[in-house]
């Protein structure tokens, strides 16, 4: 089933929903533009966000740099897709959204592989967190609003990168690691 929920217009504020520590919403939203996730920790309150490695036949990850127009983390390596969940959507149907959006892929909700979900608290990152996979062998057709480039790796490519400091978003070579086994 494909799902197109999320709400593209730009005049509309996308809000996500504030989790407490065992991820239930609280009834608080908050504006994502405004969002900061470290005064959001030191309250004890969360938010959704969900990622996705896209693996080739090859077994390569599709790892794209973030354009250097983004807000946070510009120009860093970056998941294969990924993003907040927003207010009343769920991980998967935020992760479909994403997928459309960010790299031109439709797909069903069947053909993505769960890996995990992720705490803040016990995992050390800097929301709740839902990690899939998803295999596929087309060309990918990327949104240059988000990513200025993107690149097959093998794994032990990506980690020795990340692990060499290679500027990357925060929370990508913990959840890399934690999930190398089914990737």
């Amino acid at each position: 089933m494909i799902l197109s929920y999320r709400v593209s217009d730009k005049r509309l504020k996308p809000t996500l929903d504030i989790v407490d520590g065992n991820d239930n919403a609280t009834g608080i939203q908050i504006d994502r533009n405004t969002l900061n996730e470290d005064e959001l920790r030191q309250k004890n309150m969360y938010v959704r966000t969900v990622n996705c490695f896209l693996i080739n036949k090859n077994n390569k990850i599709w790892t794209p740099t973030r354009s250097e127009h983004q807000k946070f983390w510009p120009n860093c390596l970056d998941f294969s897709c990924g993003g907040y969940v927003h207010s009343g959507e769920t991980y998967q149907q935020a992760l479909l959204g994403g997928l459309k959006k960010e790299v031109n892929i439709n797909t069903e909700v069947e053909n993505l592989v769960f890996l995990g979900k992720l705490n803040p608290i016990i995992d050390q990152i800097k929301s709740f967190m839902e990690v899939y996979k998803l295999n596929i062998d087309t060309e990918i057709k990327y949104n240059n609003n988000d990513y200025s480039n993107g690149e097959w790796l093998d794994k032990s490519e990506l980690i020795e990168k990340l692990q060499n400091n290679t500027p990357a978003k925060v929370d990508l070579l913990s959840v890399l690691l934690k999930f190398q086994g089914l990737i």
